[in-house]
């Protein structure tokens, strides 16, 4: 959806989105689908005025766990992104954003009293999206919650905080040993994304590179590689020489590849020559 161009068909003819008053946007963002709804909701983020805050604060307290949902959604990004002269968004650093502790303290009050799991996974995302440290404890108490894209979502948000939080990269250690691939997949890729060289971060993925999960091994040997940690050596020249029938688009394959690359530049084995992929393989998934 063009952030200029986009418009809405309304009584009154066809307007342009980034023209309509708050309270028409979100009345917009609940009248579709949950997979249009981030559509509309990114013109709410857009604004990222006191009126939008106000409407999302309205949001997250209603007795409707839809609109507490895109509440919270609003409020993780709220006045992340702002729009340039040539009609481009820009990125806003964490610390311009003006609602953004008060946006902290909603969020970690609705995670207090909240009992919907899509709610949940909501506030989790937008804790992550804001990266205040406040939320480290609140998001590790859901790390074991029975709902796995809850532990998802704490995975992603943890992965924003693990950089500078001892804390936050403790619990995603805990999440690679996760019941579910999909967890322990990105708790791989959340430590390759933190950078934190310790013991028990090497020994977590170390854990992993025999994991059922193809992608889950390829992320877990891209972050030892990322190391320079000469134990990946071995499981990854094996892990060239799988077909890896369960890897969905080649993302492990891609995932590989890098780590073979990562892993040649520290030990410089002259085993660890990355293979030419066909022209037509698909390329590793975007983070």
């Amino acid at each position: 959806m063009s952030w200029t161009a986009a418009t809405l068909l309304t009584d009154d003819g066809e307007v342009p989105l980034r023209t309509l008053p708050v309270a028409d946007l979100v009345a917009a963002a609940l009248a579709v689908d949950e997979d249009t709804r981030p559509e509309f909701t990114s013109f709410l983020h857009l604004r990222g005025d006191r009126e939008t805050f106000e409407a999302a604060r309205s949001l997250c307290g209603d007795a409707d766990p839809v609109r507490r949902e895109l509440g919270a959604y609003v409020l993780g990004q709220l006045g992340a992104v702002a729009l340039a002269d040539t009609g481009a968004t820009v990125s806003v650093p964490l610390d311009e954003r003006p609602f953004r502790p008060p946006a902290v303290t909603l969020l970690l009050d609705l995670a207090a009293t909240e009992t919907v799991d899509a709610v949940r996974q909501a506030v989790a995302t937008a804790l992550g999206h804001l990266a205040d440290p406040r939320a480290v404890g609140p998001l590790g108490r859901w790390r074991s919650h029975p709902d796995v894209m809850v532990r998802w979502s704490v995975a992603l948000a943890l992965t924003r905080l693990a950089a500078d939080d001892d804390g936050a990269l403790r619990y995603l250690v805990e999440l690679t040993a996760d019941p579910d691939p999909l967890v322990r997949d990105w708790s791989c890729s959340g430590l390759y994304q933190a950078g934190r060289d310790t013991a028990e971060v090497r020994h977590a993925l170390l854990a992993r590179v025999g994991d059922d999960d193809a992608v889950t091994r390829a992320e877990a040997l891209r972050a030892l590689a990322a190391f320079g940690d000469p134990r990946a050596v071995e499981p990854l020249l094996a892990a060239l020489d799988d077909t890896d029938g369960d890897d969905e688009a080649g993302q492990a394959a891609g995932l590989r590849d890098e780590a073979v690359a990562l892993l040649a530049a520290h030990t410089g084995d002259p085993r660890l020559v990355a293979p030419v992929a066909p022209a037509d393989d698909a390329t590793r998934r975007q983070r």
